[in-house]
């Protein structure tokens, strides 16, 4: 292993794929806050195997990323600016859950 490789790194700021890196064993070496006024930060892993690059293809070809990616849309119509939260905030509630008979 050369000297490059001992001090390679990767980085995301997605949180999803910075878990699935986690999931994956590679140990995050440092979090940095992006932007004060945002919710986001950089993941720097250590990648000495140089193994992150098809880990992260791994992921985006998953089951997990399927789901993060329906779980974000639902979110998203859920809160966002013309979310439907408001707009049933003031509906009675309904039972979503499965009905057997």
């Amino acid at each position: 292993m050369s000297a490059a490789q001992d001090n390679a790194v990767w980085e995301t700021t997605d949180m999803s794929l910075a878990a699935w890196m986690r999931a994956k064993g590679k140990r995050i070496i440092s979090v940095q806050r992006v932007d004060n006024r945002r919710k986001e930060f950089r993941f720097v892993f250590r990648d000495n195997e140089c193994e992150c690059d098809n880990l992260a293809l791994d992921f985006l070809n998953s089951e997990a990323h399927a789901f993060d990616t329906a779980l974000r849309a639902l979110k998203k119509m859920c809160f966002g600016p013309n979310g439907v939260r408001a707009a049933i905030s003031n509906q009675p509630h309904s039972d979503l859950s499965a009905k057997r008979t």
